[in-house]
């Protein structure tokens, strides 16, 4: 029999103990120290619980912070460590968490919300799929075929902080880190799942970008890249160093449909890079506001800054260009719209004119904010 109806509210740190053994039982006792971008102090009222009989029972882990796509400046929730105690399933505390964190994210102005998994609890609340992307691997063989005697690689410290992060902001996609979120991550040293190591590259005694690599876990044998900032030919040449300092039988990275120079170096490299999406899962949660926050870039395709109107139709949107009309017919639809998707599409996207042109955008990938 489902239990009485309990209201999602933000975390305290009184929940702090209680949501440990949550999420130990859950996931594994680890996670909270895994992911402290998620659950230090400053940022764990945005998590979303349901308390039962004094105990946390269900949990919703959010982070909101700005990002970057072609200079524009975005909003963007991230969720993670989505957790039902066992006992207390089947009442919809999971989704009256996430309603919550929708709720939230909307009015503190969020635009984009992207989740670490995909299942029916965030399909229902628009998640798709998205982005059209790549993620090519290359053997150890391929790379031992890559000069990189002019690269040297060293372990990154704390002490580098200033340098990853102008490394990082030269990317057309980033995030917006304040130095104490490269430094919750460098410490604890867990990005996307796993653990890793953060490397920097140097060229002509300088810091000419850095990977971010995880560690081989069971049943793996070639290491994944989960983030890196520098030049690509430099970078892919970085990867073959990497591999031969730790005897790796091949390297595994991801590369956005948008980055044309990185798929080129890939291919010249001999590398296969099958398709694939950004990781996890999108929803839009305010479509006009997106779009508002885009308009400089946007509008080098579309014209006049005000040339694209956008109106709401029912559970969907309709696109108005210079009276071309384009309609998607729900929020998640507008994910695939917007940023592209390797999943079918219940609506064609333009194939022609301006809106062809300027969607999708790219998508941003996790690497650290990862949660």
């Amino acid at each position: 029999m489902p239990e009485p109806a309990h209201t999602p509210r933000g975390a305290t740190e009184a929940d702090r103990e209680s949501l440990r053994a949550l999420v130990g039982e859950v996931f594994r006792p680890s996670l909270m120290d895994e992911y402290p971008q998620l659950y230090h102090a400053e940022t764990l009222g945005n998590c979303r619980v349901v308390e039962v009989g004094g105990d946390i029972v269900s949990h919703v882990g959010m982070t909101v912070q700005d990002a970057a796509i072609y200079g524009c400046r975005v909003r963007v929730a991230c969720i993670g460590g989505v957790a039902t105690h066992p006992d207390h399933r089947g009442n919809g505390y999971a989704g009256a968490c996430l309603d919550d964190a929708i709720r939230v994210a909307r009015e503190s102005g969020t635009d984009i919300m992207m989740i670490s998994g995909d299942r029916s609890l965030y399909r229902r609340a628009g998640c798709r799929r998205v982005g059209e992307e790549y993620s090519p691997s290359l053997s150890g063989e391929a790379l031992a075929a890559l000069d990189h005697s002019d690269l040297t690689l060293r372990e990154a410290t704390v002490a580098d902080i200033p340098t990853l992060r102008a490394l990082h902001h030269g990317e057309p996609l980033h995030w917006k880190r304040d130095p104490d979120t490269w430094r919750r991550a460098m410490e604890c040293g867990w990005v996307m799942n796993r653990k890793s190591r953060f490397v920097i590259v140097e060229a002509y005694g300088e810091a000419a970008g850095y990977v971010i690599v995880q560690d081989i876990s069971d049943g793996e044998t070639w290491p994944q890249v989960s983030e890196y900032a520098g030049d690509r030919a430099r970078m892919l040449r970085a990867l073959a160093a990497y591999a031969a300092d730790t005897e790796a039988p091949g390297m595994r990275w991801h590369v956005s449909g948008h980055d044309a120079f990185g798929l080129a170096v890939a291919r010249a490299a001999g590398a296969r890079w099958p398709e694939s999406t950004t990781s996890g899962t999108y929803v839009v949660l305010d479509l006009p506001q997106l779009l508002g926050r885009m308009r400089p870039y946007l509008t080098e395709y579309l014209g006049g800054a005000d040339a694209l109107r956008v109106e709401p139709i029912g559970d969907g949107y309709r696109f108005d260009l210079d009276g071309a009309t384009h309609h998607v017919p729900d929020i998640g639809c507008a994910a695939h719209f917007v940023f592209g998707t390797r999943e079918d599409r219940p609506t064609a996207a333009p194939t022609s004119g301006p809106l062809a042109d300027a969607f999708p955008i790219p998508a941003l990938f996790y690497g650290l904010n990862y949660v």
